[in-house]
């Protein structure tokens, strides 16, 4: 104690202090949340469905980041989402519908740096596939010759197998 110090001991030693780098998951901004198209569409593409795309949020970095697309109902597709990532740090989204399929169709998209082992939030994007009115269709009947001014004639099964069309 004493009067240094007004009678607090003091006394000064070293510390190392080692700061470690834990990394952070991977940022990108998603695009629309809800994609709508019609049934039987063909194949769909969305340029830059994902920007900003980084491997941190302080590094622009992309090497080695991969999106990972999973429907959660694979049955509505003939081929399945995924994304490219493209110059510029964004990401093309693509898919195809399955033939005649219609409805809903949840997605689930996140982008994953397994260098690091972290991944960035998991976002939702809902495929609304519209239904398409199919043409009804039946089987005709024999070709008919009918004299002008004949009046009315009623054919018994000129038409056959009708059907309201295809899913409907």
């Amino acid at each position: 104690g004493g009067v240094a110090n007004n009678g607090v001991d003091t006394f000064v030693r070293s510390v190392r202090l080692e700061v470690l780098h834990q990394p952070s998951p991977p940022t990108f901004s998603p695009g629309a949340d809800t994609l709508n198209v019609v049934e039987n569409a063909g194949p769909q593409t969305y340029t830059a469905w994902a920007t900003g795309i980084k491997s941190s949020p302080i590094s622009t970095a992309t090497a080695g980041l991969a999106f990972v697309v999973r429907a959660e109902n694979p049955a509505m597709f003939a081929v399945q989402p995924q994304i490219t990532i493209t110059a510029g740090n964004t990401g093309t989204l693509t898919f195809t519908t399955a033939q005649d399929r219609w409805g809903p169709a949840r997605v689930q998209v996140y982008l994953d740096n397994p260098v690091v082992g972290q991944q960035s939030d998991i976002y939702i994007v809902t495929v609304v596939i519209a239904n398409v009115n199919h043409a009804p269709t039946f089987t005709r009947g024999s070709d008919l010759v009918l004299n002008q001014g004949s009046g009315l004639h009623a054919i018994p099964a000129w038409a056959s197998d009708i059907t309201a069309g295809p899913y409907e």
